[in-house]
């Protein structure tokens, strides 16, 4: 008797479900997020168990001139190595004292004729091992460390005054100890128990970003030198060459805190590559990486401007119609350079340009998520931060011209941004006062915060257009540039009220908008955590106090920032526009004129849900493009009374930008109201684009892009791809597609010329012929948060162009389908084993009845699969899916008979299959579309015959991917 295998085949399609709201979800408070910007390299950080590391100087004997060294800062002659200076009050005032038994190691020979600061004793060497070691002694608290090298030589048979290796001296494990930390140690236990808080560690001080002068990989600091101050090739500022970056890591991955870097000034492609890739493998994989540009470019004071301005410079030498130099503002009349325009868009553009490479080392994935680019600028000057991102929008988002194939918003690239969190607007008659006293000191700062709050709120404006998170990288009470004496402003540092103040200082940050705030932790600083008279190990003062108790408390203040919706916005009470400079103050129009129109809103959401935007009362004649958070949600046109929905909004600081794409229009009021298409709001960035300079999709690309939506009227322009002319060009929009609700929904394309659409795998338009503009319609049911497979296809003969896809869905208006849910073509792996049936025959692939490997008619290669026999099959059980996922399989298959007998099908995935007949006696590709249940991680896809007929389905060439 013939066995004959059961498999399910779908009776009908799974019925349209009645499309319901979602509702509001509670959202749990945020907590305080904080950071620190750590200790440097210094003496008084007590950073390195290895007090060689720190500030060393390595002089010619009786001089203070720099002796001679080898490529890891060893010396290379004899020579006087300077560890300490104990006279030197700065240091004293903030180093604990230097009590202890240090231990002493080199390589090679030495003698010590004298030695500061201690006594040397039981000095041996071992000729073994050609190491010498010895104890040093320090019974004093502020002695001047140094020693004598002479007679040096680096192995037996090295000339005298060769200099010696891998010098290290260890300190004590704690003041007056006589036992000192082992070699292989690397921090201090103070310097970890002082940065054991907050969740990110900032290294600017620790990696000398302030004047860094590394330009190659080769010229980076690296963990086997001496010293992490003096560099053999000089060219670094009063902190040196700063640290390896090995060291940050480990600091991080030891405290389990994310990573902030400082990319230097300089550095090439090649060096912030390999930047990346040294985080990628060495930082734990739980932990995040800020990714800065050097340190306050804007800072007249640092050389960091100059190094930047003479780049900029070189950039337009070089090519003077380079992209900072677009429209030539980046010169001035005289043929000099406009600092004030080409610092602040170099520094965006070389931003944008880190971005991509650590993007190319972790994937697009890890980006905004794992890995967050920033762009920190100054908070009491809004130029730096204004001109740089419009430059950014106008050229790299296509926001003035067709500057880039693939435009993308800033937020493709950038994570945070804003300025530092500094106290603002401290009354000048206390900071000016040569008498003042503590008890004034400390009064002066009820008078701040109204613009201390403000001047916060003015970078939220920015970051919250844009779609950023406002990141504060350095902050704090500030007490420095005052006029009174250094006893009153000590004792105010001190003082039990400074931790209300502190406090006050971050919540009024974080009321502004806020994200992170990074507070400077410093010692003998006037900005940090510690005042001027603590070492490192104090853990007790105020400013601590304060920061311990907010990194423990459960929540943080909410924002009071923008305006709070629902509401009616007047036009003329915008944060920000395109102008850079402008803020609105008054309840008018707003016209909209110009090429370049755009105003921003900062706006607050304390209910959490779907919110919609329309424009009452405009007048003119435009399209204006809607964004919310940096992403598209769609287009209005006016005069017309549309609706666009803003999605599913969670608490907190949202901001919406208005862009005129077309004509001229009046503003009168922006009206946010709570309801409409709400549901799922997806994190896409769009569709790929692949066009082609023909009609018919055929031959090689001409180019391809990722396209935030499908919303072209090119009219007798052509789409901005490089060898695609105006007319006889087609392209094809690829991808997937996220549903918001449940329920049915209706695609629309507006096209002109020929057009075509699939969803989930189902023809919905199909209009492929010379045509002037036409809307062609489709209906189809989908889920709420699935994604989609979607294509569309377009060709243009001649005349005008246009290629649009819309949706309209219960709630949602008929609207460009918005970018956040619209995702690119991933290459993802065909989960088929033996798919084309090469390998093995048929390994992998089961069946019941007459199935079998067969010699003739493969598609491609020499191998196909065939069912013959009624109730026959050949399927394959894949394994590993992931759940509530959807799938899309696609194969090759031709039939004997061609009426509709035989099928390809999907079961046993946790939903109702789904299966599609063969009707044709050639080869045609057939493709099935579904989602895993909530808990199913299996399923099986094949082919067969239904009603037991003897029809001959030949199949090859199978694909399975997760959409």
């Amino acid at each position: 008797t013939q066995h004959r295998s059961r498999f399910l085949i779908a009776a009908a399609m799974l019925a349209a479900t009645l499309a319901t709201s979602v509702p509001a979800q509670a959202q749990a408070p945020p907590k305080y997020n904080l950071g620190i910007s750590i200790s440097g390299n210094d003496y008084g950080a007590r950073t390195w168990t290895n007090m060689a590391k720190a500030d060393s100087r390595l002089w010619i004997p009786g001089t203070t001139n720099d002796a001679p060294m080898d490529a890891n800062s060893y010396p290379t002659t004899d020579c006087d190595i300077f560890l300490f200076d104990g006279g030197y009050a700065q240091n004293v005032s903030r180093m604990g004292s230097l009590r202890g038994t240090y231990k002493l190691y080199f390589t090679g020979q030495a003698d010590i004729p004298s030695v500061g600061g201690g006594t040397l004793q039981n000095k041996q060497y071992d000729a073994g091992t050609n190491l010498t070691t010895a104890d040093y002694v320090v019974t004093t608290d502020y002695p001047s460390i140094s020693f004598a090298l002479r007679n040096t030589r680096r192995t037996a048979t090295s000339a005298v005054g060769s200099g010696v290796t891998n010098f290290k001296l260890m300190r004590p494990v704690f003041i007056g100890s006589t036992v000192s930390y082992a070699t292989d140690t690397v921090f201090t236990t103070e310097y970890l128990a002082a940065h054991n808080r907050g969740n990110v560690l900032r290294m600017m001080d620790l990696v000398s970003a302030n004047g860094n002068a590394q330009r190659e990989w080769s010229s980076r600091r690296r963990p086997e030198e001496m010293t992490y101050y003096n560099a053999p090739e000089g060219g670094y500022g009063w902190q040196g060459k700063g640290a390896p970056w090995e060291s940050c890591i480990l600091l991080c991955n030891t405290l389990n805190k994310d990573l902030w870097i400082n990319v230097p000034t300089y550095a090439s492609d090649d060096y912030v590559r390999q930047l990346a890739r040294l985080i990628k493998t060495n930082l734990n994989p739980g932990l995040n990486v800020y990714v800065e540009y050097s340190n306050e470019i804007w800072n007249f004071g640092f050389s960091q401007f100059n190094q930047v301005n003479g780049l900029a410079a070189a950039d337009i030498q070089a090519n003077p119609s380079t992209s900072i130099n677009f429209d030539g503002a980046c010169v001035n009349g005289d043929g000099t350079i406009n600092s004030s325009t080409a610092v602040p868009r170099f520094w965006a553009r070389r931003v944008l340009q880190i971005s991509d490479i650590f993007r190319s080392e972790f994937g697009d994935a890890a980006m905004m998520t794992r890995v967050r680019p920033l762009f920190e600028t100054q908070s009491a000057w809004q130029t730096w931060i204004a001109s740089g991102m419009i430059f950014l929008d106008i050229y790299y988002n296509n926001g003035a011209g067709n500057f880039v194939a693939t435009p993308r918003p800033i937020s493709y690239y950038i994570w945070g941004g804003g300025g530092a969190g500094y106290v603002s607007g401290y009354p000048e008659a206390v900071k000016n006062n040569p008498s003042a006293t503590t008890d004034s000191i400390i009064g002066g700062y009820s008078q701040i915060w109204p613009e201390h709050y403000q001047t916060m709120a003015n970078d939220t404006y920015w970051c919250s257009v844009f779609g950023l998170k406002r990141v504060a990288y350095e902050a704090g009470t500030g007490l420095d540039d005052f006029a009174g004496p250094d006893s009153a402003i000590q004792t105010a540092q001190r003082d039990p009220r400074m931790q209300a103040i502190y406090q006050r200082t971050a919540d009024e940050f974080f009321k502004a908008g806020g994200e992170l705030y990074v507070t400077f932790l410093g010692v003998n600083s006037a900005h940090g955590l510690l005042p001027f008279d603590s070492v490192i190990g104090t853990q007790s003062r105020p400013k601590q106090l304060s920061f311990d108790a907010m990194a423990a408390a459960a929540s943080r203040p909410a924002p009071t920032v923008g305006v709070l919706v629902p509401a009616v916005i007047p036009a003329g009470r915008f944060n920000i526009r395109e102008n850079g400079y402008s803020v609105g103050n008054n309840d008018n129009p707003v016209s909209l004129n110009d090429g370049y129109s755009w105003l921003g809103y900062t706006m607050r959401v304390e209910t959490a849900g779907s919110y919609t935007l329309s424009l009452p009362g405009a007048s003119g004649t435009a399209a204006l493009r809607v964004e919310i958070d940096g992403k598209i949600a769609g287009s209005l046109a006016v005069p017309g009374s549309g609706t666009v929905s803003l999605g599913n909004l969670g608490t907190g600081v949202h901001g919406i930008r208005l862009v005129k794409t077309s004509g001229t229009v009046s503003v009168v009021s922006l009206d946010v109201r709570a309801g409409g298409g709400g549901g799922t709001v997806g994190t896409g960035t769009g569709l790929t684009g692949t066009y082609f300079a023909n009609k018919t999709l055929t031959g090689a690309a001409t180019g391809s892009r990722t396209d935030a939506t499908v919303d072209f009227d090119w009219g007798t322009d052509n789409p901005g791809i490089s060898g695609i002319g105006i007319d006889n060009f087609s392209a094809r929009w690829e991808g997937s597609v996220q549903a918001p609700v449940t329920g049915s929904y209706t695609f629309t394309t507006t096209s002109d010329d020929g057009v075509r659409l699939w969803v989930n795998g189902t023809q919905l338009v199909n209009n492929w012929t010379d045509h002037a503009a036409t809307d062609n319609s489709g209906t189809i049911t989908l889920t709420a948060g699935t994604k989609y497979a979607i294509k569309m296809e377009y060709f243009e003969s001649g005349g005008g162009a246009i290629a649009r896809l819309n949706w309209a869905y219960l709630g949602q208006a008929r609207q460009a389908i918005p970018q956040t849910q619209l995702y690119p073509q991933q290459n993802r792996p065909n989960l088929i084993t033996n798919p084309g049936y090469e390998n093995g025959g048929l390994s992998g692939w089961l069946g019941g009845g007459n199935y079998a490997l067969v010699t003739t008619g493969a598609r491609t290669g020499t191998n196909a699969g065939q069912v013959d026999g009624g109730y026959s099959s050949l399927y394959q059980a894949v394994s590993g899916l992931k759940p509530n996922t959807s799938y899309t399989f696609t194969v090759w298959a031709m039939a004997s008979d061609t009426s509709g007998r035989v099928v390809v099908f999907a079961q046993n995935f946790g939903g109702t299959s789904v299966s599609r007949t063969v009707t044709s006696a050639g080869y045609t590709q057939s493709t099935l579309t579904f989602t895993t249940g909530a808990t199913n991680t299996s399923a099986q896809v094949g082919c067969g015959e239904l009603n037991g007929s003897a029809t001959t389905i030949t199949v090859d060439d199978w694909t399975l991917t997760e959409n």
